[in-house]
């Protein structure tokens, strides 16, 4: 953040892990302690960033807290649920989860999204629930598209697959899906040929080749 401030980057994207096994979650730093510090770093990102409740919250092990500690999730989000919201508030516009491996099922990930839409965020419904999904068993695709359907806003990811060691789902192809399936706000909103050609561009930069002949959507 100190660094933000000093580029004049105004709204944080701050991560948490909650399925940690080094900290003594049930001791020395419960739930309550890391609310805390996420409190801390919102009213530094407010008074010092002028961050005006654009901030975003990733859980970054999101399916592994989800098996393993489901209850301290649900802890944590009804903490940031109960921050000061409207304005001069440090509530944060929205939750964004991680499925960082690519070894889910679009039916569990479906699921988890539902109970926190439903379940977890009661009292913050204008929230963003935003999802990002890591290739591996190529199924990542699938998984978007069903936390979509079961409450999740938005996918934050590149325009095109190249990024992290094993890639993630992209927002061309999604958008592309989603088009494909009849959303018609997705056909008003975006070009989609200039999508593809962004795409294209976006792998240029980043990878320094053209798409792969098999690349789906925005391959040739």
């Amino acid at each position: 953040m100190l660094k933000m401030k000093e580029f004049g980057v105004p709204n944080p994207i701050i991560e948490v892990d909650l399925d940690d096994a080094s900290i003594s979650w049930d001791s020395s730093f419960p739930v309550e302690r890391l609310l805390e510090l996420i409190s801390f770093l919102l009213e530094y990102a407010r008074d010092e960033l002028g961050c005006d409740r654009r901030a975003l919250i990733n859980v970054r092990d999101w399916p592994f807290v989800m098996i393993h500690h489901p209850e301290r999730l649900l802890q944590f989000v009804r903490g940031i649920v109960a921050l000061p919201a409207g304005p001069g508030g440090i509530r944060p516009m929205g939750l964004m989860v991680e499925e960082p491996t690519g070894l889910f099922f679009a039916s569990e990930c479906a699921h988890w999204t539902r109970w926190l839409r439903d379940d977890c965020m009661t009292g913050w419904e204008d929230a963003k629930l935003l999802t990002h999904v890591h290739k591996q068993w190529g199924m990542a695709d699938a998984v978007v598209l069903d936390m979509l359907a079961s409450g999740a806003d938005g996918i934050w990811c590149s325009l095109a697959e190249e990024g992290a060691a094993m890639g993630h789902t992209c927002s061309s192809v999604t958008l592309a899906n989603l088009a494909r399936l009849g959303n018609k706000k997705v056909c008003r909103k975006f070009n989609t040929k200039n999508l593809v050609k962004a795409a294209v561009e976006v792998t240029k930069q980043t990878a320094g080749r053209a798409p792969d002949p098999r690349q789906t959507v925005y391959g040739p």
